[in-house]
């Protein structure tokens, strides 16, 4: 796992230093013809009272204090029951499974601390939303305890799932979203250790993420797939706040169950970045890589203290022997004068924004 996560980290870092001596500085592009082109029907914008739960199904109260008592309620409850967990600390010694659609709801000052340890998996989520459609995990601070624990929350193959005003604090990597489409992450506050991502959406269209405040990550939220919203974010001190681009099998990071490495279908396409801050992060607020095409960065998004760039689109990157990450296309980009943009990409559109005289 150690020597993994270094080789992945040291990876990323590679990836956003840019390969310099590789690339060329293209002049601004002027036609804005070539727009993104997107179905307005993919995009999901759901609200918070769509996840609303009254006391009409089963309803297991857990009370402070409790051991291993959350994966026994899931075992017991209905399915589109709910589990709420009282205020104080709940102790969980084995990963949390949730294999069948249930809301975990926590009272305010409700902590789910959770161990966990995996034989199969890079991933090792603390909990582990499986082949659970509709789950919603809300109003709950997680931690991890002990040597165990790498993800804290994995949504596999669960559609319109769902993590909601909750902390997660000082695990490697926040949330992982695998198979799982139209999965709302808002009001969430996530802090890492230095490493891995915030958010990563793999394999999930249409995802929705706001009003989320991101630190202390490599990447604070990582983006491929389809469809996806981001509004109303706070991404800052990590090495750069937001990443599209597409996630790589060659990785080598793996999921529970079947030890399979995840690898993203498709780069970022037809995402929507509106309202967000980067503030503060090491590299780049924003860095569109990969292939990425067809996103849509707005004018409202804020940008402050970023290390190098504000926003920065490489040209053609070549790791000899390991990865060829080809430069991204057709994204249009709105900012501000006093954003910094790196355009080293292909087609893309750029309005606004003070263009970076590097050298690509």
């Amino acid at each position: 796992m150690k020597k993994l996560t270094f080789f992945k980290i040291a990876l990323s870092t590679v990836i956003l230093a840019g390969f310099t001596f590789l690339s060329c500085q293209k002049e601004q592009v002027k036609n804005v013809a070539d727009t993104p082109v997107s179905d307005e029907t993919q995009y999901y914008n759901p609200n918070l009272s769509d996840f609303v739960t009254s006391r009409s199904g089963s309803w297991t109260t857990i009370p402070a204090g409790s051991v291993d008592a959350l994966n026994q309620a899931i075992a017991e409850a209905d399915a589109g029951g709910v589990i709420y967990l009282k205020a104080g600390l709940h102790t969980e010694t084995n990963r949390v499974t949730v294999d069948k659609t249930v809301k975990i709801i926590g009272e305010d000052g409700a902590v789910l601390r959770i161990t966990s340890t995996d034989a199969v998996s890079t991933t090792n989520p603390a909990i582990h939303v499986v082949n659970a459609p509709g789950t919603a995990i809300q109003n709950v601070e997680i931690q991890p305890f002990g040597d165990g624990a790498y993800t804290a929350v994995l949504l596999d193959n669960s559609p319109q799932s769902a993590v909601l005003s909750s902390k997660i604090f000082g695990f490697p990597l926040g949330i992982l979203v695998e198979k799982s489409d139209r999965t709302a992450l808002i009001n969430n506050t996530i802090e890492g250790t230095g490493t891995d991502n915030g958010i990563l959406v793999n394999r999930g269209k249409s995802a929705y993420i706001a009003n989320n405040d991101i630190s202390g990550f490599d990447i604070g939220i990582w983006a491929c797939d389809k469809w996806g919203t981001a509004e109303n974010n706070h991404l800052h001190l990590s090495n750069a706040g937001f990443l599209l681009c597409k996630y790589n099998a060659l990785f080598g990071v793996t999921i529970p169950n079947s030890g399979d490495p995840i690898g993203a279908e498709f780069s970022a396409t037809g995402w929507k970045l509106r309202n967000n801050k980067f503030t503060d992060n090491y590299y780049a607020g924003l860095s569109v890589r990969d292939g990425s095409n067809h996103n849509l960065v707005q004018n409202n998004n804020q940008y402050s203290g970023n290390g190098t760039y504000d926003i920065s689109i490489p040209a053609d990157e070549d790791i000899p022997g390991f990865l060829f990450i080809p430069a991204a296309f057709k994204n249009v980009i709105q900012a501000d004068s006093d954003v910094l943009i790196q355009n080293c990409g292909i087609d893309n559109v750029i309005v606004g924004g003070t263009m970076s005289t590097d050298p690509c």
